[in-house]
């Protein structure tokens, strides 16, 4: 059996969520819960200050673990855009530590992610290399955040830096 058809298996006794198209399962900046849910049918977008940043449609996959598992408020808004169903994990933490096959399909799904965004970045930073202006200084602010220790950090941009120079 694939990984995310175990998922659904696993998480199969937990209570599930019924969402109409344009309904929010997790708004952006929330703070007050920190529940990840399971898509289990149906589409849900991912967006961060209103710019699609993913479509979520495979059965199986984990949404809201940024939040949950960082203790921050949510880092994006997470929408149905078709009649949708979730099952709902109220506490994480104690899920993915009593079972850790949820947690290594988690991690392989952050994993999965993390690639994708390494290897788009990648792209963007050949393409701009030389470059003059602020696409010039993609490959020494790329190297300096992968090079830094985890710190906390706010989403969004004040200027401030979370990372020094």
């Amino acid at each position: 059996m694939d990984a995310r058809a175990d998922i659904l298996d696993l998480t199969g006794d937990l209570p599930a969520q019924h969402l109409s198209a344009g309904e929010v399962l997790f708004g952006q900046g929330a703070a007050d819960e920190r529940s990840v849910a399971v898509l289990v049918e149906g589409a849900l977008r991912v967006e961060l200050d209103g710019v699609e940043l993913a479509q979520i449609t495979v059965p199986g996959a984990f949404v809201g673990e940024i939040g949950a598992l960082l203790g921050g408020a949510r880092t994006a808004t997470v929408v149905a855009t078709a009649d949708t169903v979730v099952r709902v994990i109220g506490d994480p933490e104690a899920f993915f530590r009593d079972d850790p096959r949820l947690g290594l399909e988690l991690a392989r799904q952050l994993a999965g992610r993390l690639q994708r965004l390494l290897a788009y970045l990648g792209d963007v930073r050949s393409q701009y290399a030389g470059s003059e202006g602020h696409l010039g200084v993609l490959d020494s602010v790329l190297g300096k955040i992968a090079s830094r220790p985890a710190v906390d950090i706010e989403p969004g941009s004040d200027r401030d830096a979370d990372y020094d120079a």
